[in-house]
């Protein structure tokens, strides 16, 4: 494969996995759409397999991203000319570089996103962020960081929303789908 001939790029962990009965069809649907940005729901799964959490995205708006919404990295799949606008993530964010990344790529607004509405990626439950509550502490501390350079008060907001945001995960979660 050629440089030339990458259109998308995805990033998946080495401990997430792919939901292959909706993965296939999540990748019919970019490759027939033109949108720059493509999202979809995920679950969390424990070590024992067990499916835990599920975090439905919905569509994307403005509205949502300024009162910290963000769609999960790891099933997002980006046009490569869009990672050559926005560029890459900030490691000055820690634990938060996707979240800035996809801050900086949303706010935009100038991109077509597309949202498929079906789990499409895994994640083992955990990681870096969510490894103890300092580490969480840290972790919001740095999601008000990505918005400190454009409002004091914007900071704060996301660092009360985008924890309250998170709460209906594990509230509307059935079982698996």
């Amino acid at each position: 494969m050629h440089d030339e001939d990458v259109r998308y790029i995805g990033l998946l962990h080495s401990d997430d996995r792919i939901v292959t009965r909706n993965f296939q069809e999540y990748l019919a649907a970019i490759d027939e759409g033109c949108d720059d940005v493509y999202y979809s729901d995920i679950q969390y799964h424990d070590s024992g397999n067990k499916v835990v959490r599920i975090w439905r995205s919905g569509r994307f708006s403005s509205l949502k991203l300024h009162t910290g919404w963000m769609p999960p990295h790891t099933s997002m799949i980006v046009s490569k000319k869009i990672y050559e606008q926005v560029g890459l993530y900030d490691p000055s964010f820690g634990t938060a570089a996707d979240y800035e990344w996809i801050v900086r790529l949303l706010a935009s607004e100038n991109n077509g996103i597309h949202y498929f509405p079906k789990r499409t990626v895994s994640m083992l439950v955990g990681g870096a962020s969510n490894a103890s509550l300092k580490a969480r502490l840290r972790a919001n501390a740095m999601d008000g960081a990505v918005w400190a350079d454009r409002s004091t008060l914007q900071s704060a907001l996301i660092r009360v929303c985008k924890p309250v945001r998170k709460i209906g995960q594990f509230l509307v979660f059935k079982g698996p789908k």
